[in-house]
């Protein structure tokens, strides 16, 4: 199979295609986690449905509503959501679907499924340097920012290093990779089109 390193260079391994093909993988790997996102508030919208956290919120005061105690539910959720989902997928499945559409695969130095402890660690190192505890989840483009550029300096991911993962990518088609791209686009504008409609009316 064609493998992508941790550099992002794909070696083709067909004898048609002995040329090197470069793929910038760290953006790979931020579109995939952009396709995650629906997937995540998906679940998080079924968990608090089922768990009865809506229906708990829906009976407190206009102002209990508006207090600190809905927000810290709200992180604690969402951030208890997001270390399982990493968790759960990656230990089992090697990949999260955001992932597996683009072809990346997450292992361990022996090529096996990360263990149970490795896949916690890297979630929760994905958790706290990718998205710094959703604090301000909002600007998780920014923190993806922050962590290329330890990513350019070092040659791999904080949460890569913490869980001694190694990141793999099969050969994608151009027609695949645009289409999955647009996908990402597309899903990361309905995540930030909060954020744009207060920018569009702060300065309209």
């Amino acid at each position: 199979m064609d493998k992508v390193n941790e550099k992002g260079t794909i070696h083709a391994g067909s004898q048609q295609e002995q040329q090197i093909k470069s793929f910038p993988l760290p953006w790979d790997r931020f579109w995939a986690r952009c396709i995650d996102l629906p997937i995540h508030y998906l679940i998080l919208f079924l968990i608090l449905i089922f768990s009865g956290v809506s229906s708990y919120v829906a009976g407190l005061t206009p102002i209990e509503y508006k207090g600190v105690k809905v927000l810290i539910i709200a992180w604690a959720v969402l951030s208890a959501e997001f270390i399982l989902y990493e968790f759960i997928f990656l230990s089992i499945f090697g990949a999260t679907p955001g992932k597996a559409l683009f072809r990346i695969k997450v292992t361990g130095n022996d090529g096996k499924k990360l263990s149970f402890s490795a896949a916690l660690v890297r979630a929760l190192s994905v958790y706290c340097f990718g998205h710094y505890l959703f604090v301000f989840q909002e600007v998780f483009v920014i923190a993806y920012w922050f962590s290329s550029r330890y990513y350019k300096k070092t040659g791999t991911f904080r949460w890569d290093k913490a869980s001694d993962s190694v990141v793999s990518q099969g050969l994608l088609t151009l027609l695949r990779r645009k289409l999955l791209i647009l996908l990402a686009i597309f899903c990361i504008t309905l995540r930030l089109s909060p954020v744009l409609i207060i920018v569009y009316k702060f300065f309209n």
